[in-house]
C-alpha cells in the first residue's frame, strides 16, 4: 500500500483497499467494509468505471451487513451503471477489472439481497443474469447457480433448488470454486424441512461426492 501510495498510484490503492473491503465483509464487519470502500472512492475521478464499480459493490455489500436497504439499493444501482460503462482503461488495469462485468455485479446484488433477507429478488436477478451468462466465465456461472439453489431454498422452492444445485455440481466438478462448494453447502440446513423428497436425498449424495 505504501508503494502505490509513493508512486500515486490511484488504481493499486483503491483496488488493495477494496480488496481489504471485501476481507472485513467476509467477516461480516459492516462498519470496516463501509469504511474502507469509502476511502477507495477518495480519488475515484481518476478510477476507470470498473475500479468504480468494484468499490460500489463493496458499499452495498457493507449497507446490506448492516442491513439498510435503500443505501444498499442505491449503491448497486451505481455499480451496475459503472460496469455497463465503456472501459478505458490501460492493458495493466485490464488485468486488475476486466471480469467486473454487469453479470459479475448482477451475481454479488442477489448475494447482498440474500444478505438482507430478500431471497425472492435474489431469484429474480440471478435468472435474469445466468439467462445470458458469458460463455468464457464458467467458473463464476458454477457460483452464481449455488447462489441461485440457495436462494430458491429460500423461498421455499425445494425441487427447483435441488435443480438448479445439481447444475451447478456439474461445474464445480470441472471448474473448481471453494466459494461455490461453500454455497452449495448451505443447502442441506435449509432443506430440512422437505427430507423426504427424492431430489433432496438426491442432492445429499451429490454433496457428498464433492471434495
Amino acid at each position: 500500500m505504501g508503494w502505490a501510495r509513493a508512486a500515486d498510484n490511484p488504481l493499486i490503492v483503491s483496488y488493495v483497499l477494496m480488496r481489504m473491503s471485501n476481507q472485513a465483509s467476509s467477516l461480516g464487519d459492516a462498519n470496516r467494509t463501509l469504511d474502507l470502500a469509502r476511502a477507495a472512492l477518495r480519488k475515484q475521478d481518476r478510477l476507470s468505471p470498473h475500479a468504480r464499480a468494484l468499490v460500489f459493490r463493496q458499499e452495498a455489500r457493507g449497507y446490506a451487513l448492516s442491513g439498510d436497504l435503500a443505501a444498499c439499493a442505491r449503491a448497486l444501482a451505481a455499480a451496475q451503471e459503472q460496469a455497463a460503462a465503456p472501459e478505458d482503461h490501460r492493458e495493466d488495469e485490464g488485468a486488475l477489472t476486466g471480469y467486473c462485468t454487469p453479470s459479475y455485479i448482477a451475481g454479488e446484488a442477489a448475494d447482498c439481497w440474500m444478505l438482507l433477507e430478500q431471497p425472492r429478488q435474489a431469484v429474480a436477478i440471478l435468472e435474469h443474469c445466468l439467462s445470458a451468462w458469458p460463455a468464457p466465465y464458467q467458473r463464476d456461472r458454477g457460483l452464481n447457480l449455488s447462489r441461485l439453489a440457495v436462494a430458491r431454498a429460500a423461498s421455499r422452492e425445494p425441487e427447483q433448488a435441488c435443480a438448479v444445485a445439481q447444475e451447478a455440481a456439474a461445474i464445480i466438478t470441472n471448474t473448481w470454486s471453494a466459494r461455490a462448494v461453500a454455497e452449495l453447502r448451505r443447502l442441506p440446513a435449509l432443506l430440512t424441512p422437505w427430507p423426504d423428497l427424492a431430489p433432496v436425498a438426491e442432492l445429499r449424495e451429490t454433496l457428498a461426492a464433492l471434495p
